[in-house]
């Protein structure tokens, strides 16, 4: 079965060089990495497991700059391929650095013409998946979905805007699927007028409701 597996990072200070010839140097590095190191947010994506064809093809992103990774992970999520966090199991260690090996430095890293021609091939915010985008979550000892408080409000976050952006282009149908599938994650939604007001729409069309609509501002 197709899928990816990724992870955030922990980014630590390495001030000193490390003796890799000590018997016991790995868990002496796992903790001082998790003394002294801070956990990436959820855009900090450093390691990718994948499944051979996962992606049909790869637009020609500059590796090192923005974006790329995000977009791995939005076009896996689009494929309707599970993605798995294995950030509970796998300690993927990242040493702080300068931008000194980038001319212009970290400005040009993030700011500069390969950073922006990323993020025009990534195809907007839309794309831009993170780690909390996740379906599965890889613990010590289980595979469980991802189904934390915060996933499912991110979930639903992400469904309500593909639902109101749907409506604004007028596809109606597909506007009231993905809010459903976001008031499953939120029944609260139930409670938004303008969430309701589509819902709405789908059931006793469009012509009714800008009559209602216009009523409705008369009356406020």
């Amino acid at each position: 079965r197709r899928f990816l597996m990724a992870g955030r990072r922990w980014d630590v200070d390495m001030d000193q060089l490390w003796d890799f010839d000590h018997p016991d140097w790995q868990s002496h590095l796992r903790k001082y990495v998790l003394r002294h190191g801070k956990l990436h947010p959820p855009a900090g994506i450093d390691y990718f497991v994948f499944t051979r064809g996962l992606w049909d093809h790869i637009l020609p992103f500059a590796i090192g700059r923005t974006a790329w990774d995000n977009w791995l992970l939005y076009k896996v999520r689009a494929r309707g391929a599970p993605l798995i966090d294995a950030t509970r199991t796998v300690l993927a260690i990242h040493q702080n650095h300068d931008y000194a090996h980038v001319p212009g430095g970290f400005e040009e890293a993030w700011k500069g013409p390969e950073a922006e021609h990323n993020r025009a091939l990534m195809g907007g915010f839309d794309h831009l998946y993170t780690l909390t985008d996740a379906t599965w979550l890889l613990t010590p000892r289980w595979l469980l979905p991802a189904l934390t408080k915060e996933h499912r409000l991110w979930r639903s976050n992400r469904f309500a805007d593909s639902g109101f952006k749907a409506y604004r282009e007028g596809n109606i149908r597909q506007a009231v699927g993905y809010l459903v599938k976001a008031i499953c994650y939120r029944p609260s939604l139930l409670a938004n007028r303008g969430v309701l007001s589509i819902l709405a729409e789908s059931v006793v069309g469009s012509r009714l409701m800008a009559r209602y609509r216009k009523w409705r501002h008369k009356t406020e």
